[in-house]
């Protein structure tokens, strides 16, 4: 099945064969030497280097993105296996630190953020960071500006806690994500 072009408008026919007529003895120099005076070629360069521009833009873009995929990558593999390490040192029984050890790291290198299922609990210390780096913190909440006041807001916060702490399904065995402090 051959398709047929479609028939120019009413018009055109009479108009492309004018510019026939008038451009028939231009060569290619005329042409573009008309061009680079009505400034038709440096549009054309300007748009073609606005293109090669936007281009480069994405790719750089698209390379940005895969740098910062992979950063991600093998941040998750090694806190992944620092978490195994931890669990199976915790099975055994084993003491995670050397009392040397823990007296050389301090009393905040020994805080966790992430529990693990067989982990107790003991304290629980507020901190007060951007949002974004408590990403890999189990349990936070965020207070923002409002009418209710600090105390109030941080005790409903708790009590929250306490509550989904005691229902069934609602705290994730597997610990990942925020789980029940995700409230705003």
């Amino acid at each position: 099945m051959r398709q047929t072009p479609n028939p120019a408008k009413r018009g055109q026919r009479g108009k492309a064969k004018k510019i026939a007529n008038k451009y028939k003895h231009q060569d290619e120099e005329d042409r573009a030497l008309m061009e680079e005076i009505l400034g038709v070629a440096a549009a054309r360069q300007k748009a073609e280097a606005e293109a090669a521009a936007k281009a480069q833009r994405e790719a750089d873009a698209a390379a940005a993105l895969e740098r910062r995929r992979q950063a991600q990558e093998r941040a998750k593999k090694q806190i992944a296996e620092h978490e195994e390490v931890r669990r199976l040192m915790l099975e055994e029984g084993v003491d995670l630190l050397d009392d040397a050890e823990a007296m050389e790291l301090g009393p905040l290198d020994a805080l966790v953020g992430t529990p693990l299922p067989g982990d107790e609990i003991l304290e629980a210390i507020p901190i007060c960071a951007p949002w974004n780096a408590l990403g890999k913190v189990k349990y936070k909440a965020k207070l923002q500006p409002g009418q209710m006041k600090k105390g109030k807001a941080v005790k409903e916060i708790v009590e929250r806690w306490k509550l989904a702490a005691g229902k069934k399904g609602v705290v994730d065995d597997k610990q990942e994500g925020c789980g029940p402090g995700r409230w705003r």
